[in-house]
């Protein structure tokens, strides 16, 4: 975290979105993967990543032709989910820049890994945000967006996944958050 935070410091994330749109998938893999690892760190460190001037790039990488680019941009996004429960902060930035309708193109993907970690970046967002009037709040957003069935619908697709583990996830979302069949 330390080291991290010197890298922080002296303004190397000002560079990323231009190494997120870098021509070269490689750069871009590894942009990616940087960011994955500050987006591991503590949240004054994972808020650097959640600045829509990094967030916005970087969901565009999840959308890559490149499959390691788009396994390193869902990383970097699952640890983003997983390290700041209950911001509202990255509840609000998940909301304004479409990083849930990115988790909706993850769950289509045919790929087990970019899979997973769509289900579980969706699982630490469910999590953290509490029921307002009996809704979960994130469920309101792709409704208010007209992604509702699309996102129930790949949920449920997942169900049929050959990997054991991706069913798994899918099974908990549904069950403990859209309670359906």
């Amino acid at each position: 975290d330390s080291q991290t935070q010197m890298v922080l410091d002296q303004g190397v994330l000002d560079h990323f979105p231009a190494l997120l749109r870098h021509p070269q998938s490689s750069v871009r893999k590894e942009a990616c993967w940087g960011l994955s690892n500050v987006a591991a760190g503590p949240p004054e460190q994972v808020n650097f990543v959640l600045d829509p001037s990094i967030l916005v790039p970087l969901l565009r990488c999840c959308f890559d032709s490149a499959l390691e680019v788009k396994k390193e941009a869902f990383w970097a996004l699952n640890n983003t989910a997983s390290s700041v429960p209950g911001s509202q902060m990255a509840a609000d930035a998940f909301m304004d820049y479409g990083v849930m309708n990115t988790f909706v193109h993850g769950l289509l993907q045919y790929d087990q890994k970019i899979n997973s970690l769509a289900l579980q970046a969706l699982g630490y967002i469910l999590a953290s945000t509490p029921k307002t009037n009996g809704r979960w709040p994130m469920f309101e957003y792709l409704v208010q967006k007209g992604l509702d069935a699309e996102f129930i619908e790949a949920l449920k697709g997942l169900l049929s996944h050959s990997w054991d583990g991706v069913k798994d996830e899918a099974k908990e979302i549904l069950d403990t958050y859209f309670k359906i069949d």
